[in-house]
């Protein structure tokens, strides 16, 4: 039996995206100040994912072969790539903690 039978996963939900909770970093809760946690929602990387991997078939083929150091000089493209299509939504992410007045903390 295939892990994907055993696990069930979903071809949809792979594609589409799950939602994914950021309640613990560390063994530490990460509550926002006004009490939401920050979640995002994200598709699998793999053939599933259409889009991601025809974006991603070139960068890999310039990286068949190479040494490290190549796929270091393609991260930039590797992150614009999963940023593109693979996180797809966000909820509750903040560059700073909102008082709750809503303003910026400092």
């Amino acid at each position: 039996m295939g892990i994907c039978s055993k696990f069930k996963t979903d071809k949809n939900l792979e594609r589409d995206g799950v939602w994914v909770s950021c309640e613990e970093l560390n063994g530490e809760s990460v509550v926002n100040s006004n009490g939401t946690f920050t979640r995002f929602k994200v598709a699998r990387i793999g053939v599933t994912n259409r889009q991601y991997m025809v974006k991603m078939q070139p960068i890999a083929k310039k990286l068949e072969g190479k040494d490290g150091f190549a796929l270091l000089e393609a991260r930039q493209q590797l992150i614009g790539i999963f940023v593109d299509y693979c996180l797809l939504d966000w909820e509750n992410f903040f560059d700073y903690e909102v008082s709750e007045k809503g303003g910026k903390t400092t």
